[in-house]
């Protein structure tokens, strides 16, 4: 069975027999005597039961997370479908429900590197570092094109005390996103706590570079002044961030 999430893969079957009869009808009506009286017949007929059928679909519709939830239940080993609900559970702070829903759909597609990488960040969220960072590997594994699952792997080893195999997956999501603003901070940190502090304020100065409103880069970078008693270049940076960013006064 044919996978997706569309409208058209959602509508039930008797609707879509339902349009292919109306277009037979309306072709027969065309060479009819009367065609004008049955083009507003048929026109009625129509509204009516898409009327009907769109009433029953929006129930459906609410929201995502009911929407990829239909999508599970009307085709078969929809892998997609599972990720996207554990998506959105993981949104919403649900982790732990979010989980199952990632690893039914490896299950389903053991190689699909998106499915892994939310795994990976579902775990992280969970303090679950070990299980995050074998996650986001085999994301890469899968697609070694993936500079999130290697910014999320990064992210693991730091935390995991291991900044300089952190500023090795850092450097190789930047490698693949020479634009990826978020992980020239987090090099930053690896570099800061390696105590290659110039070469982690040119990491932070990058971010700042690529987007000026980058508000943890300022924050970043001002810790690092104020850990070397230089509150002079530190304040500056801090009173940025939380300009662009007023709740960073409460980290």
């Amino acid at each position: 069975m044919q996978l997706c999430g569309s409208f058209f893969c959602l509508t039930p079957a008797p609707f879509g027999i339902f349009i292919i009869i109306t277009w037979g009808l309306f072709d027969l009506l065309a060479r009819s005597r009367y065609p004008r009286v049955g083009f507003f017949a048929i026109g009625l007929a129509i509204v009516s039961v898409y009327m009907l059928v769109s009433w029953k679909q929006v129930g459906y519709w609410k929201n995502s997370s009911t929407l990829f939830k239909r999508a599970v239940d009307v085709t078969e080993a929809n892998f997609m479908a599972y990720n996207n609900i554990g998506k959105v559970l993981l949104t919403t702070g649900k982790a732990r429900e979010a989980i199952k829903h990632f690893e039914k759909s490896l299950e389903i597609n053991p190689r699909s590197s998106i499915a892994h990488f939310n795994l990976g960040l579902a775990f992280s969220g969970q303090g679950r570092l070990k299980e995050a960072l074998e996650s986001c590997t085999e994301a890469v594994r899968v697609y070694p094109d993936f500079a999130a699952a290697y910014n999320c792997q990064g992210k693991a080893q730091l935390h995991l005390g291991r900044p300089d195999q952190a500023a090795l997956n850092y450097q190789q999501a930047i490698k693949i996103d020479p634009t990826y603003v978020e992980v020239y901070n987090n090099l930053g940190n690896a570099l800061f706590r390696l105590g290659k502090h110039d070469q982690a304020i040119a990491s932070y100065k990058q971010a700042i570079t690529i987007d000026s409103a980058y508000a943890q880069a300022y924050k970043s970078l001002g810790k690092l002044w104020y850990h070397n008693d230089q509150v002079e270049k530190a304040l500056p940076n801090f009173m940025q961030a939380i300009k662009i960013n007023p709740q960073l006064a409460e980290a």
